[in-house]
């Protein structure tokens, strides 16, 4: 998983205007839902939602910043299906907690509603249209071994529905909150807000820098990093199961992408030696396989660049055969 940098106030001419026009729909489906829900309590995956808005966005994102990848496991979209995955889910919310002797079985988190009143969390459907929400991917990542309607957070119980603010709370917000038709003073949160009460344990391409919680090793094998001694990243691994990263599949399929990073380095080490000495040559080599790699933007980019620095640091650990030579 590779950072995503996109951010819609940036957008200019045709982008822009492009942007505007779906956002006002995506505006207009988001009031109609909220409507919805305070008026029945229920939510339909697949009758109360319109897939032709994220659909539309899908298509416009896969062109312009996700260069046709899957946004949780970097494969182009068309070798897998491709979906457009509601990272919070929209309708109905499980969780599961993850170990290094195994997994819980999946639980449904009780919210608030009206407060004071326990259900099971109907899920984030108030964000089924917002683009922080919504992460193109293939059909892996999102349903069978995948996601599915997985959400976990650092703490049971802060799954959120509802969040009361008071005077100017909603004004201090980095976004506007949907209020609760039924509830005054109630408030539906934005996706940055919602994280900073949650703290989902749940990567996602928008997050800075995913390559601080996941790394790839020899013959594309997934880790979480450690982020201190003897701790590895939360984050890291429940993304790894739940996204099931650690698919046998997926994983020769970013060693291949390995093998190919690891002949264009040797490719740069062999133009670079004409020009420097042999150590100055590999510097050289690295720094332009990095750049190369980064503008290409291909599939499993996190898994090669990692696999490339690991190979700078110590070419013993090489796997085509290939050795620097001496001088």
């Amino acid at each position: 998983m590779i950072h995503i940098d996109f951010d819609p106030s940036r957008l200019l001419g045709e982008q822009k205007t492009w942007w505007t026009q779906w956002q006002a729909t995506a505006t207009a489906a988001t009031r109609e839902i909220i409507e919805k829900w305070e008026r029945t309590g229920e939510i339909s995956s697949k009758k109360d939602f319109d897939s032709d808005i994220w659909g539309e966005l899908r298509k416009w994102l896969l062109i312009h910043y996700f260069k046709g990848k899957c946004g949780y496991c970097e494969t182009i979209l068309g070798r897998q299906r491709s979906e457009m995955e509601h990272y919070r889910p929209k309708a109905g919310v499980n969780y599961r907690e993850y170990r290094e002797d195994g997994k819980s079985p999946l639980k449904t988190p009780k919210v608030d509603w009206p407060p004071g009143t326990q259900i099971d969390h109907p899920g984030y459907f108030w964000l089924a249209y917002h683009w922080k929400n919504l992460v193109p991917s293939c059909g892996r990542c999102n349903s069978g071994a995948g996601k599915n309607t997985q959400f976990p957070v650092k703490e049971s119980g802060k799954h959120m529905l509802l969040h009361p603010l008071t005077g100017g709370g909603p004004k201090r917000l980095s976004e506007p909150p949907h209020a609760c038709g039924k509830h005054i003073g109630y408030y539906y949160l934005d996706p940055d807000s919602l994280d900073a009460h949650e703290n989902p344990l749940l990567l996602n391409p928008y997050v800075p820098d995913p390559r601080k919680h996941l790394k790839f090793g020899v013959d594309g094998i997934e880790a979480a990093q450690e982020v201190a001694p003897g701790e590895v990243s939360l984050l890291g691994l429940n993304s790894i199961n739940v996204y099931d990263l650690k698919s046998g599949e997926l994983r020769a399929l970013r060693a291949k992408a390995q093998n190919e990073a690891e002949t264009l380095l040797f490719t740069q080490f062999s133009l670079a030696k004409m020009m420097h000495p042999r150590d100055e040559a590999w510097a050289v080599a690295f720094r332009a396989t990095h750049d190369l790699l980064k503008a290409l933007n291909g599939e499993y980019l996190a898994a090669c660049l990692d696999w490339v620095e690991l190979v700078f640091q110590d070419p013993s650990r090489i796997k085509l055969g290939a050795r620097l030579p001496a001088n």
